[in-house]
């Protein structure tokens, strides 16, 4: 559906409120609307995201303005918006710069959990432990949360990435 003219207003509203905003765009319809998310909506996160990849000046636009994916590779297999998950744009968002992270798009629905979701990008996608770590890290770098809380959890990834390098190096 297209977004209705007074949409702007009120995202902007939210943001002047202090609020976070966030929009759905990038899964059924193409990377234009994720354009239209981040230029007038003036949104920092992107639930979904994907085809965005669709267009390389959308990628810049949303590296270029810090907006985040909040990637749900499942749900965009079963809702077909990627015919597999080998073939998901995740790898390819981040190494093109765009913060992603790991979601559930609808737990009731689709009847998967976020373990779920990063068990997949290891399965299918062979993501490796470094990637695992940066997805976790984006989503706290992100993350609604006060900023002690932030830290701590960004600090406890950073120890583990640390501690599996000295362990792979000692042995």
């Amino acid at each position: 559906m297209p977004t209705e003219r007074d949409t702007a207003g009120v995202w902007a509203r939210l943001r002047a409120a202090g609020k976070v905003t966030k929009c759905h765009a990038g899964e059924f319809d193409g990377a234009a609307r994720v354009r239209e998310a981040i230029e007038e909506l003036g949104v920092t996160r992107v639930q979904h995201g994907v085809r965005a990849i669709e267009d390389a000046t959308v990628v810049r636009l949303a590296v270029e303005r810090g907006v985040t994916f909040d990637v749900c590779p499942i749900s965009n297999v079963r809702l077909r918006v990627v015919p597999s998950l080998r073939e998901h744009p995740i790898r390819r968002l981040m190494q093109a710069g765009v913060r992603c992270t790991v979601s559930t798009d609808d737990p009731l629905c689709f009847a998967n959990t976020v373990t779920e979701e990063y068990e997949s990008l290891v399965a299918e996608l062979a993501f490796t432990r470094d990637e695992l770590a940066q997805v976790a890290a984006n989503g706290w770098a992100v993350a609604d949360v006060p900023v002690a809380a932030r830290r701590a959890r960004l600090a406890e990834i950073e120890q583990l990435r640390k501690k599996r390098i000295v362990t792979a190096a000692g042995g």
